[in-house]
Formats: C-alpha cells, sequence, structure tokens
C-alpha cells in the first residue's frame, strides 16, 4: 500500500475526477469518505469488496436522528472510536441521511478533527474527498470564516493529517477553487479534461509538455500527472466497477434505507454548543474593543452583525466563551 501522500485532481464535470480518485484509494488498506457531493456517490466505495478483497468492511457514519436499514453498520458519527476504524475497511459520510447541508459539514468536520487525536501510527488511510471546496464551504458557513481563513484550515489541516498517518486525495472542479500552497504541498497533481479553464500560473509550464487542445480533449479515462519533483506523465485507467453510473440510484442498489424519524428530534442533529473557533473569537473581540460598536467590527472584519453580535455577547454579557475557560 501507498504511504502518506497527498493528491489533487483538476477538472471539469464529467471529466473522470472521481473514477481516477477511486482508483488511487484502492491502493490504501482504509479508505475514509468525506465531504462528498450530494449524490452520494460514495457510498460506491462500500461495494469495492466485490473486487478489492482488502476493502471488506463497511461502516456508515451519520446523525443520531436518523435511522439507516442496511447490510453494512451504521453508527452516529459523534460515537466513533478509533477501535471502529481499525475494524473496518471503508469508512463512508453521505450526505443525504443528514436533513441539512450544515449538519452535513459538522460531521465531516467532526470525523476530521477525531482522526487529528490518532494516539500512534501503525498503517497508512487514505481520506477520498471527491469535493474539495466542501471543506471550505463547511468551514465559512459553520464557523463564519472568510475565504482566506477557510483556504488557511484547509491547509492546516492537510499538513496535520498527515502527521498522524492519513493520506489525503481530492478532486476540485477548477484548479484555482484549490488555494496555491494547497496545490504546492500536493505529491502528485493530476489533470484531467479542463475544458475552457486554463492552468495556474505556476504550473502554466506544462503546456511545453501537453498543449492546451490536448488538456482540453482528454477523456474521462486520461489524464496529465506531475509530482512535486516536476516529473510530468500521462497515462490512462479503468474505470472502477464498483463506481457509481450517472443514473444509478445509489441507495436502491445498495439496499440501504434511511428515515429521518420525528421530525421535532431533528432540533438536537445540530449540537447547540458547538466548539468555538477561537481564532474566530479572537479577532472579533480585538476589532470590537478597538471600535466599540457591532455595526463598525462587522465592516472592520468583513463577518456579518448576527456572528459579530453573538461573539461580543458572549465575552462581555454572559462570559462563556473561552476567554473565560481553562
Amino acid at each position: 500500500m501507498f504511504g502518506d501522500k497527498i493528491i489533487t485532481e483538476g477538472g471539469i464535470r464529467g471529466g473522470g475526477k472521481t473514477g481516477l480518485l477511486m482508483n488511487l484509494a484502492a491502493h490504501w488498506g482504509k479508505i475514509i469518505g468525506l465531504y462528498g457531493s450530494l449524490d452520494d456517490e460514495i457510498l460506491a466505495l462500500l461495494r469495492a469488496s466485490k473486487w478489492a478483497k482488502h476493502l471488506e468492511k463497511g461502516l456508515i457514519l451519520g446523525p443520531s436522528t436518523t435511522s439507516v436499514t442496511s447490510s453494512w453498520s451504521y453508527k452516529n458519527y459523534e460515537d466513533l472510536t478509533f477501535a471502529d476504524i481499525e475494524s473496518h475497511d471503508v469508512i463512508v459520510l453521505p450526505q443525504k441521511i443528514h436533513s441539512n447541508p450544515n449538519s452535513f459539514s459538522l460531521a465531516c468536520e467532526h470525523v476530521s478533527s477525531f482522526l487529528l487525536r490518532r494516539p500512534y501510527v501503525s498503517d497508512y488511510w487514505f481520506m477520498m474527498i471527491p469535493e474539495a471546496a466542501n471543506i471550505m464551504w463547511a468551514r465559512q458557513s459553520l464557523k463564519r470564516a472568510k475565504l482566506d481563513q477557510a483556504k488557511a484550515y484547509l491547509v492546516w489541516l492537510l499538513r496535520q493529517l498527515r502527521h498522524v498517518g492519513v493520506s489525503i486525495g481530492m478532486d476540485s472542479q477548477y484548479l484555482l477553487a484549490l488555494d496555491k500552497e494547497v496545490r504546492n504541498i500536493s505529491d502528485y497533481t493530476f489533470l484531467k479534461n479542463l475544458g475552457a479553464f486554463s492552468l495556474p500560473n505556476e504550473i502554466d509550464w506544462i503546456y511545453g509538455y501537453a498543449h492546451p487542445p490536448g488538456l482540453r480533449a482528454l477523456y474521462p479515462n486520461e489524464f496529465v500527472a506531475l509530482d512535486k519533483f516536476g516529473g510530468v506523465y500521462t497515462g490512462w485507467f479503468r474505470l472502477p466497477p464498483w463506481h457509481k453510473t450517472p443514473n444509478e440510484n445509489i441507495y436502491e442498489s445498495l439496499g440501504i434505507k434511511y428515515d429521518f424519524g420525528d421530525p421535532e428530534m431533528r432540533q438536537f442533529e445540530m449540537p447547540k454548543t458547538q466548539e468555538e473557533d477561537i481564532a474566530l473569537h479572537t479577532e472579533i473581540i480585538k476589532a470590537y474593543m478597538e471600535v466599540k460598536n457591532i455595526k463598525g467590527t462587522a465592516r472592520k472584519t468583513s463577518h456579518d452583525r448576527d456572528t459579530v453580535r453573538t461573539h461580543v455577547e458572549k465575552h462581555f454579557e454572559k462570559k462563556d466563551c473561552s476567554c473565560f475557560k481553562s
């Protein structure tokens, strides 16, 4: 199996990015699928065991308020333990079993943060992220972070996960949607059909090896790749037989059924006390102490007024923020 790698892919929708990512993921002994698209194609990893025998045991993660019935294990993501990960080969967190996007984003952040607490590295795991932009969107929606802060978080997360033996593979429909530093720390970058888009400036030298018309005409099973040492490669791959087809109802194919249960219980799906973003809180309080009003602080920090008001109240009125906790 491969070691600790960071792999990024770029290309237009329908360019074969997920198929390539699934092929690469199968070279690791354990796959953890997060931040996927709404069609939940990431669930297709559960049937990879028919062709990749080392990916035999699957686990679906979701909220405690959703009831899931299938031939695979199901567990509340908040109760996930390292023993669960060790005893399963494929762990996926689908989106549709969450009643709202924020619940899904919170679950993905919880699992990725949990992995950072891995006590030791016995083998390398692979985190598959079919939609890299979802990480930044989650950070912006859950933490009210600005775009540059969300990108900084992504870079930090990638660097830290490598230290705990978690490799990362992610794709983006547009390479520029990923921060330059993300591309720079990648061990391998795979270019798929770029369509009307251009390469970022720091790697446009590849046009000397692969002409723009060629990059715009790549078939879904073809790619151009470069490594961190400057090597350039061309290649092709077979579509993984477990991959979801465009018109497939993946839940029906896999025999997975889910029920949100009592609507009144969904209010508990989003915890009322989320972990506070200390950096965000500090930024807002420092600005408020200079400006002395909500409107001015919102303008100075580029955060919305509700976010500013919440942090100001926590600090000056309730005094239950991180500043007053050990």
